[in-house]
């Protein structure tokens, strides 16, 4: 990323993922957002963790379980497009393989995550693969459909095809976001679309942000 470029602020990105995933909370998705980013002690700086996706091509795909596919139909979607969206308007120089050719790819080889790393890269013709895994993805507090809290927690990897063996990750980290955050209790009242729009969004923050200097 250009170092003098100023870094994205954490309720832009919110705005930004927010104005993707219209399809999950409609007018409320802004507003939204905002709560889940409305910090009284402002943003902080947070350094990119992985730089080499610059002047890369890059290809995304996000893989769910079948049970939060079937409960959550648009998660998959929601995070494809989110994260591909924002790596390409942040990182310097980066071509990113568009949401909907890669969620096709996944539709059209459904047993992708059985195959080898080396062959997806070919596959998709690029560089860079990153490989988000989600293991958690909820809204609601476990065993209480009274309770409202947002959570994905997913291991987010990429793999190089340069690499002596491109097999092997080049870059891991585990990234989780929760909303409400920062308290014991869920909410009272909410919905399905509102709580995955929020979450989601400062998910994206942590999770393409591995990628680029920005703020949370």
């Amino acid at each position: 990323m250009n170092p003098q470029a100023p870094r994205l602020s954490a309720f832009c990105l919110a705005l930004m993922t927010a104005m993707t995933a219209t399809t999950l909370a409609g007018c409320d998705v802004v507003g939204a957002a905002f709560m889940a980013f409305d910090q009284p002690e402002g943003p902080q700086p947070v350094s990119a963790q992985y730089t080499d996706l610059a002047g890369q091509r890059v290809a995304v795909l996000v893989q769910t379980s079948e049970t939060t596919q079937f409960r959550f139909p648009e998660s998959k979607r929601g995070l494809t497009n989110a994260m591909t969206r924002t790596i390409a308007q942040n990182v310097e120089g980066v071509t990113v393989v568009p949401a909907r050719v890669a969620l096709d790819y996944q539709k059209q080889n459904p047993y992708w995550p059985a195959v080898p790393p080396s062959r997806l890269l070919t596959a998709l013709e690029v560089d860079r693969l990153i490989v988000v895994d989600v293991e958690e993805y909820r809204t609601q507090e476990p065993g209480n459909q009274y309770l409202w809290r947002g959570v994905i927690d997913a291991l987010v990897a990429v793999y190089e095809a340069e690499a002596p063996d491109p097999d092997d990750k080049a870059f891991e980290q585990r990234v989780r976001a929760e909303w409400p955050e920062g308290t014991t209790v869920g909410l009272t009242e909410g919905d399905d679309a509102t709580i995955q729009t929020a979450t989601l969004a400062k998910f994206t923050i942590r999770g393409a942000g591995l990628f680029f200097d920005h703020e949370e």
